[in-house]
């Protein structure tokens, strides 16, 4: 052990401030680091080369399978890899670092060309990937901050709206990424038993007001009203949010789910009729929804995995909610974002590395970041850019 020593009778002295000094040591200063006589970097470079080490052997298969995940995509070059495998393990690891860096921003570069090479998206977080060994199996985990985006659909043309509503749709369920406010009703706990409860005690009582509902929902300890513990008024408040969501209906407002045939005819249409509709500038992030579509007809990509059981193991569907214009989308979305925040949850999901389910986990990151520039490109159409770089 380092031991510095001090002589006590040499420490400075206070006034009185009522504030003792401590013992200062020979060779430290505020301004400089102490003299330690050793070589502090050779021996940190060590401690970085036994762990690497380490991190090599006893995760060798998954390492390649990542390099090898890099060179499907373009990033790592055959040539590369054999240098290195002649090289020597170090290089190897260096080389997984390096591949694992390049995935990412090759991924941002996806997203970043379709949302608008040219603008800020500063605050739009990025996709995080690490590679782990979970009991002999190797995976690789993606996980993204929590973000919601309220779309003003409800406020455009009706039939342009229910398209981009439909160009929505198809990236949450098709890419794989994001979830609709309306999908988190289903999410949401016993919110699908009040709302049950809530409409059968409004026609049963089709001329009473909130509050007097709630105070025989009181009085009556109905189920399942009592398990949150609502007061009269705190009741009333929440009897207003069922009433609003069973009364705004995302179906009651753009009908049935287009699909993306229905949406490409509909674009074809209003541009052989010089309508209105396709000089709004949403027609281009339909455009672009439309090529991923296309694309993504000879994409054959893996399914993203939940990581049940772990400490962050809420859904990558939970990334990004998107809602559509409806005012009950808040308050639900708030409030589940609220309990995934208290319980220290965090979207992720993770794809199985392995030398023959490469192509696949190639094509799903890429449906990711597709899904993800294009509920960014949505973004700057709804609300604007950030400031311009």
């Amino acid at each position: 052990m380092l031991h510095v020593q001090a002589d006590l009778a040499e420490a400075a002295k206070t006034g009185d401030s009522q504030y003792q000094s401590s013992p200062s040591a020979n060779g430290l200063s505020l301004f400089m680091q102490p003299r330690l006589g050793v070589a502090l970097d050779g021996l940190l470079d060590n401690i970085r080369c036994h762990r690497d080490k380490a991190d090599f052997d006893d995760n060798r298969p998954g390492i390649a399978s990542l390099i090898l995940l890099a060179h499907h995509l373009g990033l790592v070059s055959k040539q590369g890899i054999d240098q290195c495998v002649a090289s020597g393990w170090q290089d190897i690891y260096r080389l997984y670092q390096l591949s694992m860096t390049a995935i990412v921003s090759y991924l941002g570069n996806i997203a970043g060309t379709i949302a608008g090479k040219g603008l800020k998206h500063d605050s739009f977080e990025p996709l995080y990937l690490v590679m782990d060994n979970e009991y002999g199996h190797f995976y690789l985990y993606i996980s993204t901050e929590l973000r919601y985006t309220q779309f003003t659909l409800t406020e455009l043309d009706v039939e342009l709206g229910r398209m981009v509503y439909g160009c929505l749709f198809w990236i949450v369920r098709e890419l794989g990424f994001g979830l609709l406010a309306k999908d988190m009703l289903d999410c949401s706990v016993l919110l699908d038993e009040e709302l049950e409860a809530f409409l059968e005690f409004r026609q049963k009582y089709p001329g009473l007001d909130y509050g007097d509902m709630a105070k025989l929902v009181v009085e009556a300890d109905m189920y399942p009203f009592t398990e949150y513990g609502y007061d009269d008024e705190g009741l009333t408040g929440r009897f207003a949010l069922l009433a609003c969501i069973l009364d705004n209906k995302v179906e009651s407002h753009f009908g049935q789910v287009p699909n993306m045939d229905e949406i490409r005819s509909a674009v074809a249409g209003w541009r052989r009729s010089n309508s209105e509709c396709y000089n709004d500038p949403w027609i281009g992030f339909i455009k672009l929804t439309i090529k991923a579509w296309k694309w993504a007809k000879g994409c054959n990509g893996a399914i993203v995995e939940t990581c049940e059981g772990n400490m962050n193991d809420l859904p990558l569907d939970y990334g990004h909610a998107i809602g559509v214009g409806l005012p009950w989308e808040d308050a639900v979305v708030d409030a589940s974002f609220q309990g995934m925040y208290e319980a220290g949850e965090q979207p992720m999901g993770k794809i199985k590395l392995h030398p023959d389910a490469i192509p696949k986990a190639a094509g799903t990151l890429v449906m990711l970041a597709k899904a993800r520039g294009l509920i960014r490109l949505a973004e700057v159409i709804n609300y604007g850019t950030e400031n311009e770089e």
